[in-house]
């Protein structure tokens, strides 16, 4: 669930984003259940689907975080301390990607213990980023919004992420389709509404 009342637009990309990285949560929710039951998962996909959360969920999303917000609100002893918490679950975050893009390699060499570390990795991410995302949504963003309207700070989105924002969503939205809609025939409006999230 997004916050509705969050109107400063940064604050508002971001929540934007979230919605987007949690339908990547699903489709690798998704990826590593076949991979746990030894079904076959091709390699590029879930290739994509690292590439999404290093680019996208990672250098453009949490980096905008990182340079802009937490900067602009550091000030505030609340939100640095809880700067100091987010920011180590980004670091955290980053290594169980490596891990997973590491057990791809593995794969790809014919390496045995490839799925228990995918799985492993891939189980603990998911954990880690939906709760990290509850924090920020319904903690961090509240406050912060409340912070940069008395300081009057506006800080703005790097102009350099807009074209690589629309083609990771649109490489998510395939694999969103492949692997989760063909999975909800009876839920399609929750599905729909998914990827409409996306393409937004």
């Amino acid at each position: 669930m997004v916050p509705g009342k969050i109107h400063h637009p940064i604050i508002q990309v971001l929540l934007e984003e979230h919605v987007v990285i949690q339908q990547a949560l699903t489709v690798l929710s998704v990826l590593t259940g076949r991979v746990k039951r030894h079904r076959t998962v091709a390699l590029t996909d879930l290739s994509l689907l690292i590439r999404f959360f290093q680019k996208y969920a990672d250098k453009i999303h949490h980096r905008t975080e990182e340079d802009q917000l937490f900067v602009a609100v550091e000030r505030n002893r609340i939100l640095r301390r809880m700067n100091q918490r987010l920011l180590s679950q980004h670091t955290m975050g980053r290594v169980f990607v490596d891990a997973m893009a590491d057990s791809l390699k593995s794969a790809r060499s014919g390496r045995r213990g490839w799925r228990t570390q995918f799985v492993d990795n891939a189980s603990a991410y998911c954990t880690l980023l939906h709760i990290h995302i509850c924090d920020e949504n319904h903690v961090y963003f509240p406050r912060a919004e409340k912070i940069l309207r008395k300081l009057g700070s506006s800080p703005k989105l790097p102009d350099a992420h807009t074209t690589a924002r629309q083609r990771y969503r649109s490489q998510l939205e395939g694999l969103y389709r492949r692997y989760v809609l063909v999975n909800t025939r009876g839920v399609g409006c929750h599905s729909q509404q998914c990827v409409k999230a996306i393409n937004s």
